[in-house]
């Protein structure tokens, strides 16, 4: 199986670490996987007295320790903030040094939620870290196509256990590829498992048009469109299903 280099991105405690430890468990059972925490490198002292610049020095150990274990051949899911584009660029760059997967996770739990969940850390990260880098995070996907995310997750809305299961379905797509994939490979085969669900579970809701073809022509449609311009996943999600929807006010 390909090595693969999962990034996860959001803002403080909004449950990045869990998720991981939940796609972790998932995925192992097929190759093996390491998580690389920054939260490794801060204990209550760190946060005790604070300084941005110490950042520099976690976030340099945390990529250090990345290569260290692709280099041993594990594949690694990289739990940090990675707020900016150029931290996940960073993670790219490892990505293709390796010849490894690279995907990244936007975790969007809402703010509100993430410092109530913060209260209940037992090591509680200081709120103006929190509130700082929500004003100044960066959503990738926005400027460049490679940034775009696999899938996002709002852990208030989604299960920890259904969402890290999706999770694991798309790598475990992307890892039984017969050939290691660029960044728009992994695209395309996105858009395909995100049409794939959608008009499956259309179906589901919708069975007398199981037999309509016309749902596969507008699946068919909405993929070659997607490819074209680069719609992101959540584009496409809500395209297909207006697309879709038509089809039950066509037929009532």
């Amino acid at each position: 199986m390909n090595q693969f280099l999962l990034v996860l991105c959001g803002i403080p405690a909004s449950g990045k670490t869990t998720f991981a430890e939940k796609i972790q468990g998932l995925i192992e059972k097929e190759q093996p996987v390491k998580i690389v925490s920054t939260d490794s490198w801060r204990d209550a002292e760190y946060y005790a007295e604070f300084k941005p610049s110490n950042e520099h020095q976690v976030r340099g150990a945390a990529l250090e320790k990345t290569q260290e274990l692709l280099a041993e051949g594990f594949s690694v899911i990289h739990d940090d903030t990675n707020y900016y584009t150029s931290m996940r660029h960073e993670l790219l760059e490892i990505a293709k040094a390796k010849e490894c997967v690279f995907g990244i996770i936007q975790i969007t739990t809402p703010i509100n939620a993430a410092l109530k969940w913060n209260k209940q850390r037992e090591q509680m990260i200081p709120e103006e870290v929190i509130v700082r880098i929500h004003e100044k995070f960066e959503s990738p996907g926005t400027k460049y196509a490679w940034d775009r995310p696999l899938v996002k997750v709002d852990l208030t809305e989604s299960t920890m256990s259904d969402s890290a299961k999706l999770v694991a379905e798309l790598v475990s797509k992307l890892n039984h590829m017969a050939q290691k994939e660029d960044t728009q490979d992994i695209s395309e085969n996105i858009y395909d498992v995100t049409t794939r669900r959608v008009v499956s579970e259309f179906l589901k809701d919708q069975p007398a048009c199981r037999s309509d073809p016309e749902v596969f022509r507008i699946r068919r449609e909405l993929l070659r469109l997607a490819k074209e311009n680069e719609f992101s996943k959540v584009e496409t999600e809500d395209m297909l299903w207006k697309r879709l929807a038509k089809l039950t006010i066509r037929d009532s």
